[in-house]
Order: structure tokens, then C-alpha cells, then sequence
């Protein structure tokens, strides 16, 4: 019986460590000017501790890797299997579609039910950097589904495209580089001109 019970125990500690679910978003997003682009690196920004989202959709961030799975303040982002792409036919057609995330792994910090938004900027390459623009949108439906799940949020992403419309920063170690430089600069002029 202690064997049966141990045996069970350990399953049910290797099912919840490989616990994961897949999005299926296909919907359209856009670059800063409203195009719906191509290439443009896209995931999910998981709000994993309830207290609402490090970003909005407008406004400023610092500059972030769209690229590889990480974190913005206390969220969790997951990036998308591809950058966006065409579908060339079917319910989801058009250019600049968002396709699916690679599997999400939930874990004590990111849970069923969790909300999430799509992330994006609107350069290709995936590092936004300063000057280049994000977006941002959630809705009230978009929560994380139960473990093992492949699910369509087609009919809760409807807007599209949705366009980036905020504005990536440096950070403000670099703008307190910059300016130590420039005041190097102006020190080492008036120097040479007295």
C-alpha cells in the first residue's frame, strides 16, 4: 500500500512539472504607422502575480528582447513560434499574423487562469531598442487555459490589426551616460578655446 501511494505521489509530482498549454492567437498586428507587418518578433506577457501589467498600450518602456522568453517587471513573457507571418488563406488570412506561442510550461509563478496580452515590436530582429515603438493589447478573455490545452483565441483578439503605439527608451543608465560624456565634452572645448 505505502509502495502504491509513494508511486502515486511521484506521478503526480512529474505531471505538474510538465504541465504546459499553447496559444493559438491569429490574429493581425502592426507596425507604429497601422500596416499590418511581416517579421515582426511577438509573444505573450503573462500577468503572473495579479497585480496588472508592467506596460499599457501606449506610453514608454526601456529597451527589451522580444526575442528569447524572459520577464518586464513581474510579468512573464513567452515568445511566439514565429515572428508574424502571411496566412495566406482561410478564417486567419492577411499579412502580419500572430500565429501560436511554443508551449507555455506553468509553474508556481505562471498558472491557469493567469491574464496575459500580446507583446510586440515593430522591428524585425527582435531587440527593441530606443526609438523603436511596442505594442500592447489584452482583453477581458484572455487567460491562461488548463494544463495540457491547445487553445484558439482568434474570436477574443478581434480588433486587428492591432498597432504598436508606445515608445522604447533608453534606460536611464544610459541617458546618465550620455550626458557625463557630453559634459566631458563640453569641459574638454571650452579648455582649448581659454
Amino acid at each position: 500500500m505505502i509502495n502504491k501511494v509513494f508511486l502515486l505521489s511521484l506521478v503526480l509530482v512529474v505531471a505538474t512539472l510538465n504541465a504546459t498549454v499553447t496559444l493559438q492567437i491569429r490574429t493581425q498586428l502592426a507596425n507604429s504607422d497601422g500596416v499590418a507587418t511581416n517579421g515582426m518578433n511577438w509573444g505573450v506577457l503573462v500577468d503572473s502575480t495579479g497585480d496588472g501589467f508592467a506596460v499599457t498600450s501606449t506610453g514608454n518602456i526601456n529597451a527589451f528582447d522580444f526575442a528569447s522568453n524572459g520577464s518586464y517587471g513581474n510579468d512573464n513573457y513567452f515568445i511566439g513560434s514565429s515572428t508574424t507571418v502571411t496566412v495566406p488563406a482561410g478564417p486567419y488570412a492577411g499579412t502580419g499574423v500572430a500565429t501560436n506561442t511554443n508551449e507555455i510550461t506553468l509553474s508556481s509563478n505562471v498558472s491557469a487562469g493567469d491574464s496575459f496580452g500580446i507583446f510586440w515590436t515593430d522591428k524585425s530582429g527582435g531587440s527593441g531598442v530606443n526609438g523603436d515603438s511596442y505594442g500592447f493589447v489584452t482583453v477581458a478573455n484572455a487567460v491562461l487555459p488548463s494544463d495540457g490545452s491547445t487553445t484558439p483565441f482568434n474570436t477574443v483578439f478581434t480588433a486587428d490589426p492591432y498597432t504598436a503605439q508606445g515608445s522604447i527608451v533608453p534606460e536611464p543608465s544610459t541617458l546618465g551616460l550620455l550626458s557625463g560624456i557630453f559634459a566631458i565634452g563640453a569641459v574638454m572645448l571650452r579648455r582649448r578655446a581659454g
